[in-house]
């Protein structure tokens, strides 16, 4: 049973509706000695005869009748797979699962999202944050599809590959009194001075901070430290300190908040990182354009 083909079972189904072996090959493109041979291989497989003739047609015999249907059922699953399939090439179905920290899912993704979603509807996109080393794992466990990651390119392990999309600068954010007396663009020494808020310790964007800090001749004494950027942006507009954080968080407008330059500058590297092996699908593909056409 396991030499069944497609070619025959479609054979099969096209003499049944047409009454001739003749007029199946016209139908199918193929030689009617290719189309009888196709329909000999599928009797002797089955082991039954499929057809007698009756005046000039070939009528199914009572066990051609019995097949017809789930070799209806089999051309239907077979018409099912090849329409999934073009629609995930299109773009028209897919599942993207995208790693991302909370700062860039909040600050500079939705957009991004946004567009992928409009020109894609049929697209699901579930997006998980946290900090990037447990997103590199899941993506070579082959639970995210992508991850956009602060880090070099060449920190990715070597069954990853990161493109690097652009450099996101840090960004000191004050409160509005504070800011008019502090100098336009701020170093180790003008912070330092001055209650901190800073991300939690063990993420990249921390340990930026922390270096620049020590750096500069200063070793970094947080007043407040939290894991949400979002959070840090809430208590120094209250007043409560200085902090330092990605560009798309500083640059977003509050009205009790003033974002300044450092100097020296900082940035860091904004990665959108794939298994080496993968072959993206449409979805993905533009979720990638998107991506690499946008600046935070």
């Amino acid at each position: 049973m396991h030499g069944l083909t497609l070619r025959q079972i479609r054979a099969f189904l096209v003499t049944v509706e047409l009454g001739s072996v003749a007029a199946a090959a016209r139908n199918l493109g193929l030689t009617q000695p290719a189309v009888g041979q196709q329909l000999r291989e599928l009797e002797g497989q089955l082991r039954v005869r499929l057809f007698e003739k009756v005046g000039t047609r070939l009528h199914p015999t009572p066990a051609g009748q019995a097949l017809l249907e789930p070799a209806r059922e089999v051309m239907a699953a077979l018409t099912h797979l090849q329409e999934t399939g073009t629609r995930f090439r299109a773009g028209d179905a897919g599942h993207i699962r995208l790693g991302t920290g909370a700062t860039a899912c909040i600050y500079f993704l939705p957009e991004r999202l946004r567009r992928v979603r409009q020109s894609l509807p049929g697209v699901e996109i579930a997006v998980s944050t946290g900090n990037t080393a447990p997103m590199l794992q899941a993506l070579m466990e082959g639970t995210l599809d992508a991850a956009l990651v602060t880090g070099g390119p060449d920190e990715v392990p070597t069954s990853l590959v990161a493109e690097l999309l652009f450099h996101d600068p840090l960004m000191a954010l004050l409160p509005h009194p504070l800011a008019d007396a502090l100098p336009e663009t701020l170093s180790p020494a003008d912070l330092a001075a001055h209650p901190l808020l800073l991300h939690a310790r063990g993420s990249v964007t921390r340990n930026l901070v922390d270096r620049w800090f020590q750096e500069g001749g200063h070793g970094v004494v947080p007043g407040m430290e939290f894991d949400s950027i979002a959070a840090i942006r809430e208590l120094v507009a209250a007043g409560l300190g200085c902090a330092i954080v990605p560009g798309m968080a500083a640059r977003v407008p509050h009205p009790e908040l003033v974002a300044r330059p450092l100097s020296p500058a900082l940035t860091r590297p904004i990665c959108l990182v794939l298994r080496a092996n993968q072959v993206p699908d449409a979805a993905l593909r533009l979720l990638a354009a998107e991506l690499r056409a946008a600046k935070p």
